[in-house]
């Protein structure tokens, strides 16, 4: 049986996901940042709509993950943040570390290999079991 606790976490994501994809996928976030970069911060005819999308996706984010918060509670929240920032350090050992034997030793590799594998454990286990 689903509780309604469970309602309002499914909820929650569900908006923190819609205002990403209002926010970035739309190229909302870059189109501000430009215009707060060279100054320009005046709107023109038209622009009341990108406007209040970006207010409306930013709405939803805050909206989405006080539910979030409300169904789960804050200490989950922050251990399941925490594995995610695991798993991100651990992709860059494994994919991402530079591979140039001119300036490092060979093992260093194999060195950051083993760490990313870590990584990539402990962010398992914080993810799944905890």
């Amino acid at each position: 049986m689903i509780t309604t606790k469970a309602i309002e976490g499914i909820t929650g994501i569900l908006l923190i996901f819609l205002s990403i994809y209002i926010l970035y996928f739309m190229d909302i976030i870059a189109m501000f940042a430009d215009r707060v970069a060279l100054g320009k911060l005046k709107f023109r005819h038209g622009d009341e709509y990108i406007f209040f999308l970006m207010l409306l996706g930013l709405g939803l984010f805050i909206g989405g993950f006080y539910l979030l918060k409300i169904s789960v509670g804050m200490e989950v929240i922050k251990i399941k943040f925490l594995g995610l920032i695991m798993f991100a350090i651990g992709t860059f050992f494994i994919f991402q570390f530079p591979d140039s034997l001119s300036y490092q030793p060979g093992y260093f590799t194999s060195l950051a290999l083993l760490i990313g594998f870590v990584f990539y454990a402990i962010a398992f286990y914080l993810l799944f079991f905890k």
